[in-house]
Order: C-alpha cells, then sequence, then structure tokens
C-alpha cells in the first residue's frame, strides 16, 4: 500500500507539472490561474543587460540572445540551463523568425539587422545597415515577410527615433513611423489583424498604437519602463490581450477587447523585465534579468470547432491522479485540506504581491505590515559633492541608479558601482528598491546592505560614496 500512495502521489506530481525545482517565485505575485516556471536559467548578465530576444523554431527549439555576452543560445523544449553558446553574434536585442524559417537578428555593436543561420548561428548575411547602436526590437509581417525594427535614436534613414520597415530581399528600409510619440522605441509586435503595437521603454512610457497606414497614437502609458510585447494567441487565455514586460519587474495584461481598454498586473515583484514572446502553442515567456520564465495558464488548450472540452488536458490528469490517491485510501483527505491551503496561500500572493517576502530578499529587509498605501509623491534628494542637492521626482514610476548614461541618476564608475545600479520603483502603494548591480557592487540603506527592501521616509541610501535621501508621506494603516 505505501507503494501505490508513493506512485500515486508520483503520477500526480508529473502529471501537474510540480516538480521540485520547475516552479519558483520570481513573480510573487501572479494572476490565477496561471502558474511559472524556472525554465530557461543560467544567463551570464550585468545586472541590466542578460537574455533579450526570444525566437522559437520550427523543430521546436528555443534561441535566446543574451545582450550581455553578445552569445546565442539553444535550447530544446524541455528548456535548461544555459550551456556553451550556439555561437558569438554580439550584443543583440530583438531575435525573430519570419515564415520562411529564416531568422533576423538586431545586432547593436555593427548597428544592423543581420540573417543567421538557424542550426550554427553563424552570420548569413547582412540585411540593412545604418541604424544607430541603439537598434532594439524586431517583428516580421507573416504576410509581405518584410521586418519591422525600432532605433532609440536618430540614424541613417531618420532624424528621429521610430520605427523602421525593411524589405529582406533587397534591403531597403523606410521609415514606418516617427516623430514626438516615438521617445524611446523598443519592443514591438504585430497583432493578427496588422496593427502594430511600440513600447516606449523610457521617456514618456507610452505603448503606441500604430494602424496599417501608419497612423500613430497612444493606447496607454504605463510606468516602470515598459519594454517587450506580445499578443496572445487566438482562442488562448490571452487572447485580445497586449502582454507588456516591464524593467521595473512588472507585467501588465492590457486588454484590446473592452471599452475603454482595461490595465491590470499579470505579474510582480519579479527582477528586471526586458523582451516577451508567446510561442507556437500559446505558452508565454517573458526574459527577467538572469532567466526566462514560462508561463503556463490551466485554459491555454484551445477547443475546436465545438468538439472538445475547452478544459486542459492537465485538469483531467489531475483529477484522475486525485481518484487514484481516493481509491487507494491513503490520505486523500489531508492532500485535499493541504492542496486547498495551498490554493489560498497562492491567491493571497496574487492578491498581495508586495505583501510577501519578495525572492533574495535579505533578513534585513522590513517587513510590511498593514495594507496601507502611500500618496505617489515620493522623491529621492541627491546630496552633490559641491555641498547643494538635486531633487528626483519618482511619483508613480521609477528611478535608476547607475553609472550608465541612461541613467536617471548617474554616478560616476568606479569598482563598487555597476552600470546599472540600483532601481526605486512604487508599486502598489510603497516605494521599493531593488539592487540590480550583482555582487561586486553594494547598495545600502540606513547603513544595511540591501537586494529588495521596502523604503521609508528619511532613509539614506548609499550607492558607492553616494548617497541619497528618500522622502515620502507616511503610509497609512
Amino acid at each position: 500500500m505505501r507503494l501505490a500512495a508513493v506512485f500515486a502521489v508520483t503520477v500526480l506530481t508529473a502529471l501537474l507539472g510540480t516538480r521540485a525545482g520547475n516552479v519558483r517565485a520570481a513573480f510573487p505575485g501572479l494572476a490565477p490561474p496561471f502558474e511559472q516556471q524556472d525554465f530557461l536559467t543560467g544567463f551570464p548578465n550585468d545586472g541590466h543587460f542578460g537574455p533579450t530576444g526570444i525566437a522559437f523554431s520550427g523543430n521546436g527549439d528555443i534561441l535566446v540572445a543574451d545582450a550581455a555576452d553578445g552569445n546565442l543560445y539553444r535550447f530544446t523544449a524541455a528548456g535548461g540551463r544555459a550551456g556553451t553558446p550556439l555561437s558569438h553574434i554580439g550584443p543583440t536585442l530583438g531575435l525573430v523568425f519570419a515564415g520562411d524559417g529564416k531568422l533576423y537578428a538586431a545586432r547593436r555593436a555593427s548597428s544592423s539587422i543581420v540573417e543567421l543561420d538557424a542550426k550554427s548561428g553563424a552570420v548569413v548575411r547582412t540585411v540593412a545597415s545604418g541604424f544607430s547602436n541603439l537598434i532594439a526590437g524586431l517583428a516580421v509581417d507573416p504576410k509581405s515577410s518584410d521586418i519591422f525594427a525600432t532605433d532609440q535614436a536618430a540614424n541613417g534613414y531618420a532624424s528621429s527615433p521610430g520605427v523602421f520597415r525593411i524589405n529582406p530581399s533587397n534591403g531597403t528600409v523606410t521609415t514606418y513611423a516617427n516623430g514626438a510619440l516615438f521617445t524611446a522605441p523598443d519592443g514591438l509586435v504585430l497583432d493578427p489583424d496588422g496593427i502594430l503595437y511600440v513600447s516606449n521603454e523610457r521617456g514618456s512610457g507610452d505603448v503606441i498604437r500604430v494602424d496599417q497606414q501608419g497612423n500613430a497614437s497612444v493606447l496607454v502609458t504605463l510606468p516602470g519602463g515598459p519594454d517587450g510585447l506580445a499578443v496572445g494567441k487566438p482562442g488562448g487565455s490571452l487572447a485580445g490581450s497586449l502582454i507588456v514586460d516591464r524593467n521595473d519587474g512588472v507585467i501588465s495584461r492590457i486588454d484590446l477587447t473592452t471599452t475603454p481598454i482595461t490595465v491590470t498586473e499579470f505579474a510582480s515583484g519579479g527582477s528586471r523585465g526586458d523582451f516577451v514572446a508567446v510561442s507556437p502553442d500559446g505558452y508565454l515567456f517573458a526574459t527577467q534579468t538572469d532567466l526566462v520564465v514560462k508561463f503556463s495558464p490551466a485554459s491555454f488548450q484551445v477547443s475546436v470547432g465545438g468538439t472538445r472540452s475547452s478544459l486542459p488536458l492537465q485538469i483531467y490528469v489531475g483529477f484522475i491522479a486525485i481518484a487514484l490517491l481516493a481509491a487507494i485510501g491513503l490520505g486523500s483527505g489531508a492532500l485535499w485540506r493541504r492542496a486547498r491551503i495551498r490554493r489560498k496561500q497562492l491567491a493571497v500572493v496574487a492578491a498581495n504581491p508586495t505583501e510577501v517576502e519578495i525572492p533574495r530578499s535579505l533578513p534585513q529587509a522590513r517587513a510590511i505590515t498593514g495594507t496601507g498605501s502611500a500618496t505617489a509623491s515620493g522623491r529621492l534628494i541627491e546630496q552633490c559633492g559641491d555641498g547643494t542637492t538635486k531633487t528626483h521626482e519618482i511619483g508613480d514610476g521609477s528611478i535608476s541608479i547607475g553609472a550608465a548614461p541612461e541613467c536617471t541618476i548617474r554616478v560616476a564608475k568606479t569598482a563598487d558601482i555597476a552600470n546599472y545600479h540600483a532601481r526605486v520603483s512604487f508599486r502598489r502603494g510603497r516605494y521599493m528598491l531593488h539592487h540590480t548591480g550583482g555582487p561586486s557592487a553594494v547598495t545600502t540603506v540606513s547603513g544595511q546592505r540591501v537586494d529588495w527592501v521596502r523604503l521609508e521616509a528619511g532613509d539614506e541610501i548609499q550607492v558607492g560614496s553616494h548617497r541619497l535621501l528618500f522622502e515620502a508621506p507616511a503610509t497609512s494603516p
């Protein structure tokens, strides 16, 4: 009987996909009924860039570009850890397969779009050059096979950032959309109707809608550096949704089927999001600082012609496994009670992502009491070396600190200062600090070294020899 019980538990665990080590709390807050899986791991990163572009080949392989080490990695459909790279292509963001199986990449080092050999990862040819070194996202029109690319700076084709259309056959480049709305265009995606969506990672934080005539309008404005974009598969649980991976560790879900559109938090509490993609079989993949997370909602399976149930196969096999446990009479009641408690715990996490411990938080990270909210009027007071101060308003957005030129607060580069050292973000009524500089860099709050921590009014943040004072209204209980 004990052997039967062990067998039944093993079957249940395997069928429901909860093997130890498979699922982790990359996002403490996750909208039900979705589950998350630590799917592609071990990517080199610099605390800012890590895995970026994701592309799915026709044979089921997953290719991922890593902007930190400039390598291209290949995984099977089973996932795994990044090992020996497929090839070295230099810092690359956008990565996409066309319908004819050709693989394209946006190479920042050469300011160009290139075609790669899907098997070896080697550069086959340069499709188009003349872009800036801030070329970012890629998308392919399934009807024309034209490539769309975003460039965050002026280039050889336009005097301002924008979206560019490339004919891959002859390399002709035309400006598809640019102007004042495109402050820092990054991620982009085409929906089934040929509507293009573009995110402004920095500056306005707008997500832009571009129709087939190139007319642009603001769809929604998001905090936290909206970056990668993906559209849910028709028939799946994300159908009609635009998914936005943000730099502040939040994934937003925009429901395009409602009037007006609605925006919700799909996941929260992550590290740094870059690009996001939906696989051919409808699963959502999102990059974070050092890994790619796979989301597996319970209702991804699509009903066909009304002859199949829209409930996924996993639910049915789960019922079979539970029935097996009940049949052998060994602790089925106890297992059910434990599962019910677990579901309640997950519901609490999903509803209150900032009320739980954040992954990799240190022991000195403050516990959060109450459920109060703060007015979005926090600020950082920068203590300058000449005795003066500068005020940096955070509001309901975020502020980056580091040596990189695009950081909100620039700090001189030293051995203990990272390019992307730390970020302060407003989340669910509270201000959170995330140390993003890696183990060689140090961020302290009120004298204590931190990774993640909730900030309180009066906290002094130390980044190397640089001091910042956090000011905000106190939270109300």
